[in-house]
Protein backbone atom coordinates (compact mmCIF):
# COMPACT_ATOMS: atom_id res chain seq x y z
CA UNK A 1 0.00 0.00 0.00
CA UNK A 2 2.95 2.17 0.16
CA UNK A 3 4.46 4.90 2.76
CA UNK A 4 4.56 8.05 3.28
CA UNK A 5 7.32 10.05 5.35
CA UNK A 6 5.61 12.97 7.81
CA UNK A 7 8.20 15.50 9.51
CA UNK A 8 6.72 15.95 13.26
CA UNK A 9 7.64 17.83 16.03
CA UNK A 10 5.90 18.42 19.78
CA UNK A 11 2.89 20.06 17.81
CA UNK A 12 -0.16 17.54 17.06
CA UNK A 13 -3.63 18.62 15.77
CA UNK A 14 -6.84 16.27 16.65
CA UNK A 15 -10.52 16.55 16.08
CA UNK A 16 -11.91 18.00 18.57
CA UNK A 17 -14.38 15.07 19.16
CA UNK A 18 -11.55 13.19 20.17
CA UNK A 19 -10.47 15.46 22.27
CA UNK A 20 -13.60 15.35 24.21
CA UNK A 21 -13.48 11.56 24.87
CA UNK A 22 -9.60 12.20 26.36
CA UNK A 23 -9.09 12.75 30.03
CA UNK A 24 -6.17 13.44 32.21
CA UNK A 25 -3.67 9.93 32.65
CA UNK A 26 -5.31 8.39 29.65
CA UNK A 27 -2.72 6.76 26.95
CA UNK A 28 -4.06 7.90 23.60
CA UNK A 29 -2.26 6.37 20.03
CA UNK A 30 -1.05 9.29 17.47
CA UNK A 31 -2.82 6.36 14.82
CA UNK A 32 0.46 5.66 12.64
CA UNK A 33 3.27 7.07 15.01
CA UNK A 34 3.35 6.31 19.06
CA UNK A 35 1.51 6.72 21.94
CA UNK A 36 1.08 9.93 24.46
CA UNK A 37 0.03 10.21 27.87
CA UNK A 38 -1.97 13.15 28.64
CA UNK A 39 -0.63 15.03 31.11
CA UNK A 40 -3.03 18.04 31.53
CA UNK A 41 -6.17 19.06 29.22
CA UNK A 42 -6.69 22.80 29.59
CA UNK A 43 -6.55 25.80 26.65
CA UNK A 44 -3.85 23.54 25.23
CA UNK A 45 -3.47 19.65 25.80
CA UNK A 46 -0.08 18.48 26.82
CA UNK A 47 1.31 14.95 27.08
CA UNK A 48 4.33 12.66 26.97
CA UNK A 49 5.66 10.24 24.66
CA UNK A 50 4.48 6.54 25.94
CA UNK A 51 6.16 4.22 23.92
CA UNK A 52 5.31 2.24 20.58
CA UNK A 53 3.68 -1.10 21.79
CA UNK A 54 0.08 -1.32 20.58
CA UNK A 55 -2.14 -0.78 23.34
CA UNK A 56 -5.64 -2.83 22.37
CA UNK A 57 -8.10 -0.41 24.50
CA UNK A 58 -6.11 2.82 24.18
CA UNK A 59 -7.60 5.90 21.79
CA UNK A 60 -6.52 5.70 18.11
CA UNK A 61 -6.46 9.54 16.80
CA UNK A 62 -5.75 10.73 13.65
CA UNK A 63 -3.41 13.73 13.44
CA UNK A 64 -2.01 16.34 11.64
CA UNK A 65 1.12 18.37 12.81
CA UNK A 66 1.46 22.04 12.79
CA UNK A 67 2.36 21.88 8.84
CA UNK A 68 -1.31 21.32 8.16
CA UNK A 69 -2.78 22.31 5.12
CA UNK A 70 -6.40 23.63 5.48
CA UNK A 71 -8.89 21.80 3.70
CA UNK A 72 -13.02 21.52 3.08
CA UNK A 73 -15.19 19.09 2.74
CA UNK A 74 -18.30 18.63 1.04
CA UNK A 75 -20.75 15.76 2.43
CA UNK A 76 -23.92 15.15 0.51
CA UNK A 77 -26.94 14.82 2.61
CA UNK A 78 -30.65 13.75 1.53
CA UNK A 79 -31.57 16.24 -1.27
CA UNK A 80 -35.32 16.22 -0.04
CA UNK A 81 -36.69 15.85 3.58
CA UNK A 82 -40.26 15.35 3.50
CA UNK A 83 -40.79 15.66 -0.16
CA UNK A 84 -39.15 18.85 0.14
CA UNK A 85 -36.19 20.98 -0.68
CA UNK A 86 -33.69 20.29 1.78
CA UNK A 87 -31.27 23.29 1.95
CA UNK A 88 -28.97 21.62 4.67
CA UNK A 89 -28.35 18.75 1.76
CA UNK A 90 -24.57 19.87 1.77
CA UNK A 91 -22.56 19.91 4.57
CA UNK A 92 -19.39 21.41 4.55
CA UNK A 93 -16.68 20.66 6.98
CA UNK A 94 -13.36 22.78 7.80
CA UNK A 95 -10.35 20.73 8.97
CA UNK A 96 -6.80 20.59 8.74
CA UNK A 97 -5.04 17.90 6.63
CA UNK A 98 -1.64 16.80 6.14
CA UNK A 99 0.42 19.19 4.02
CA UNK A 100 1.48 16.29 1.46
CA UNK A 101 -2.40 16.26 0.11
CA UNK A 102 -1.04 19.91 -1.86
CA UNK A 103 0.47 16.87 -4.02
CA UNK A 104 -2.37 15.48 -5.23
CA UNK A 105 -3.20 15.89 -8.42
CA UNK A 106 -7.17 17.81 -9.32
CA UNK A 107 -9.48 15.29 -9.72
CA UNK A 108 -7.68 12.44 -8.16
CA UNK A 109 -9.57 10.22 -5.90
CA UNK A 110 -8.00 9.22 -2.29
CA UNK A 111 -9.31 7.58 0.71
CA UNK A 112 -9.74 9.74 3.60
CA UNK A 113 -10.19 8.35 7.18
CA UNK A 114 -13.62 8.84 8.45
CA UNK A 115 -15.46 10.42 5.09
CA UNK A 116 -14.58 7.21 2.94
CA UNK A 117 -13.06 7.88 -1.12
CA UNK A 118 -12.73 11.88 -2.13
CA UNK A 119 -12.45 13.38 -5.30
CA UNK A 120 -9.78 16.33 -4.69
CA UNK A 121 -10.83 19.42 -6.23
CA UNK A 122 -8.16 22.56 -5.66
CA UNK A 123 -9.22 26.01 -6.16
CA UNK A 124 -7.52 28.10 -9.22
CA UNK A 125 -6.15 30.60 -6.01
Amino acid sequence: MGERFIKTGSVFYIQKEDLDDIQKDDIIRLKGLYNVKIENIGEFVTGSYSGEELISDSSKIQWTTDDYLSMDIFVAQMLFDDEKFNDKSLDKISGYAEKSLSDISNGEIIQIERFGFDRIEKQKD
